[in-house]
């Protein structure tokens, strides 16, 4: 909530130029990021924390494109303060290094977020072959991070992987996923040799 106060004070850049009138301020937060904001922070404001309202948090990925914008900018700043400018060929290497980690993440999130909620999931089952002590949430998020990255390479080892029907229903995912993500990252890198 304080963010979103402080978001309608905050100036903005405009036609390369900072726009710091209250109501232009006013007017393009509102038709912009203001929906997601309100939306993804009153429920559970209101229903607290642990509520069925809690998954609206996801809309605040809306914000991750300027994050993302303002992280490559800072990296091609450092470039260019190092005499490197002259070729896009890095800036390109690490925004895509960064979207592959942001989305390894977030599917790394989801999986261990299944595995809490359904009974009998990867995380729940009493297997000895798979060692994640459960008590730890690094051990899990590292474990689930693991499991993202095979999965979307398309190597999948096996030996973490989902249980429950719920949680084969996301490997499916995941799986379709990795192909649109193996198909780019092939294009990608073949664009960097042409």
């Amino acid at each position: 909530m304080i963010d979103i106060c402080l978001t309608f004070f905050t100036a903005f850049v405009k036609d390369s130029k900072w726009e710091n009138h209250v109501q232009f301020i006013f007017l393009n937060y509102v038709s912009g990021f203001f929906f997601f904001d309100i939306v993804s922070t009153l429920p559970t404001l209101i229903y607290g924390q642990d509520s069925h309202w809690y998954w609206l948090k996801l809309l605040r990925f809306v914000h991750c494109n300027t994050v993302y914008g303002f992280i490559t900018q800072l990296f091609k700043d450092m470039l260019k303060k190092i005499g490197i400018e002259k070729s896009l060929k890095p800036t390109f290497v690490f925004e895509l290094l960064l979207y592959l980690l942001s989305i390894s993440h977030f599917l790394g999130c989801m999986f261990v977020y299944i595995g809490k909620v359904v009974e009998g999931s990867w995380i729940r089952r009493p297997d000895d072959l798979i060692k994640v002590d459960n008590n730890s949430d690094n051990d899990v998020y590292i474990a689930a991070t693991y499991w993202v990255i095979t999965t979307l390479t398309t190597v999948g080892y096996g030996d973490i992987k989902g249980y429950t029907p719920e949680e084969y229903e996301f490997t499916m995912f995941v799986e379709f996923l990795g192909i649109g993500v193996f198909s780019y990252l092939m294009n990608s890198i073949n664009s960097l040799f042409d």
